[in-house]
């Protein structure tokens, strides 16, 4: 090979090589596609599993005095206008009611972390205590507490509330802030029990909402 011929062999070489490079980058993502998009959907599959024999102990445990509810729901991401091509999905179990004093919220409390604790699926990461952490569960006024999980089997983290808070909505901003007195005798409380990563698809129905469970 003469030496204008080897220039032309790394002239071509330099600009067939990307080309090539680019050919097996999509070629690969196009034969592991399915086996990625299989396990992720498998993994997802798994926290709802986990989830619903959860959610069927909460619901055990309250006896028909509290309406737990239970939803999969998946989002989609996006960075400000455009959508980035992956999900969010997520498992949702809660349940609000209407109380009248501390004590129902301190045994709702009791009572739903000891079914949690004994379902042996989530592995508590940290206590993420707000605010009112020094008020909640002693005074009627709101507040909430959080704890944060990950379930065994999928990894997937969960994340613990519940929340003291007016039962009318109606009377403005001041009447929200933590520390502040339930008025009229009558709170509402919430327990939260959410679950949600980043999803290759959206195994589960689309929703707009960020929990279409809450009412």
């Amino acid at each position: 090979m003469n030496k204008n011929s080897k220039k032309l062999f790394i002239k071509l070489l330099i600009f067939v090589f990307p080309i090539i490079v680019l050919i097996l980058i999509f070629s690969w993502g196009y034969i592991t596609s399915p086996f990625f998009d299989k396990f992720d959907q498998n993994r997802f599959n798994t926290l709802e599993t986990q989830m619903q024999n959860l959610f069927q102990d909460l619901n055990t445990a309250s006896n028909g005095i509290d309406k737990w509810n239970y939803s999969f729901f998946c989002s989609v991401n996006r960075t400000g206008w455009m959508k980035t091509g992956n999900y969010t999905c997520t498992s949702s179990t809660l349940v609000q009611k209407n109380v009248k004093s501390v004590s129902e919220v301190n045994e709702m409390n009791s009572t739903y972390q000891s079914v949690i604790a004994k379902s042996g699926i989530l592995t508590q990461l940290k206590e993420s205590k707000s605010e009112s952490s020094n008020i909640f569960g002693n005074d009627f006024v709101v507040s909430s507490i959080e704890k944060h999980y990950s379930e065994k089997k999928s990894k997937i983290e969960c994340d613990y509330l519940i929340k003291l808070y007016q039962s009318d909505r109606g009377l403005g901003l001041n009447s929200d802030s933590y520390g502040t007195a339930i008025l009229n005798g009558q709170g509402r409380v919430l327990i939260s029990l959410r679950c949600s990563d980043t999803a290759r698809d959206h195994w589960y129905p689309l929703s707009d909402t960020t929990d279409p469970t809450i009412f």
